[in-house]
């Protein structure tokens, strides 16, 4: 059975331990997992992680950023255990983990939305296979480092 958990106050040592029980291929990917880490004690991010069973198997980390007038929704970081990645489970409607990460924090930004007007959403994709599941889902490039999709292109 899968669950989805918000962390909202953990000791760095029991979120280190779940961090660490995440299967890595690249450097990257655990670099960018100790940048979640610290992100998650030193700036206002939400951090939700899917687990089947007991096992943690993936999380997504976003916040709301307000850059002038612009309200953003910020998915700062998507990660799936590699040993999870390929599969398609029908738990998740069918989805693959990422895909089910994904509408889960489209979901939150329509509650949020409720009460804060957001403009856009945006995304910083860390490789080519991430950025494709973005614009799958209608996200346009902002620049080159950056994706976006308008809150008015949301079906909530």
């Amino acid at each position: 059975m899968f669950e989805i958990k918000t962390i909202k106050d953990i000791s760095k040592q029991s979120l280190k331990s779940i961090f660490d029980n995440f299967n890595t291929i690249f450097e990257t990917e655990k670099q960018l997992l100790n940048i979640a880490y610290h992100d998650f004690f030193n700036k206002e991010i939400t951090l939700h992680i899917l687990y089947l069973k007991d096992k943690p198997v993936g999380l997504i980390v976003f916040n709301i950023e307000i850059i002038g007038e612009l309200k953003l929704f910020s998915i700062e970081f998507l990660f799936v255990d590699n040993l999870y990645r390929k599969t398609i489970y029908k738990e998740l409607d069918d989805n693959k983990i990422s895909k089910y990460l994904l509408f889960f924090a489209l979901k939150e930004v329509c509650k949020i939305n409720e009460t804060i007007n957001i403009d856009m959403i945006i995304i910083t994709p860390t490789n080519e296979k991430i950025k494709s599941l973005y614009i799958d889902f209608g996200f346009e490039y902002l620049d080159d480092d950056f994706l976006y999709i308008n809150m008015l292109d949301i079906k909530c």
